[in-house]
């Protein structure tokens, strides 16, 4: 009696028999009135009407998954189409972000360089002033040391074609020097 009643909370934890079923067949089996061939008739009786519902439901689904066939059919298409399209996007993207990356990098080499040529035209340049400002340098030293020479070279004439004048007197001497001031 043990495993029969087993047996029918099994079915019922299954759900090849519902609630009242199991209530029914574990009365029946308590009931000691009743014989085990009657218990069998009881439980074989169940599992017939599972068969029938588990049947029905067993139709119903395959009926429901042919018309659901081209619907699941189609969204499986246009998952399919949109996962190429998404594909297709992320190695564009993934190229264009290689490209930009190469273009960056190309940019900073040339800009790299750019800068490298203007500091050697600079320097080129500075070492031109630097030349020119020596140069010009030497040539203000040389007029200025020659024009130094010439003033010299005139005072020393002025000096020596004036004839020497020697006052007779100290107050002669005196006169003159107010006469030039």
């Amino acid at each position: 009696m043990k495993e029969e009643r087993m047996a029918i909370l099994s079915m019922l934890e299954k759900g090849v028999i519902n609630v009242d079923e199991a209530e029914r067949l574990l009365n029946t089996l308590q009931n000691s009135s009743f014989s085990a061939s009657d218990l069998g008739d009881a439980v074989q009786s169940a599992m017939n009407k599972a068969g029938v519902v588990l049947d029905k439901v067993a139709k119903k689904a395959n009926k429901a998954a042919e018309k659901m066939q081209p619907k699941v059919m189609e969204a499986a298409s246009a998952v399919r189409e949109k996962g190429s399209a998404l594909k297709e996007e992320a190695i564009a993207y993934k190229e264009r972000l290689k490209e930009k990356h190469t273009q960056t990098e190309d940019d900073f080499y040339e800009d790299i360089s750019e800068v490298c040529a203007a500091e050697d035209a600079m320097k080129q340049n500075l070492a031109q002033a630097a030349e020119t400002i020596k140069e010009t340098a030497a040539d203000v030293v040389e007029t200025t040391a020659e024009a130094v020479e010439n003033a010299a070279a005139k005072v020393e004439e002025t000096i020596s074609s004036r004839p020497e004048e020697t006052p007779a007197s100290e107050e002669e001497a005196e006169n003159k020097k107010e006469d030039k001031i």
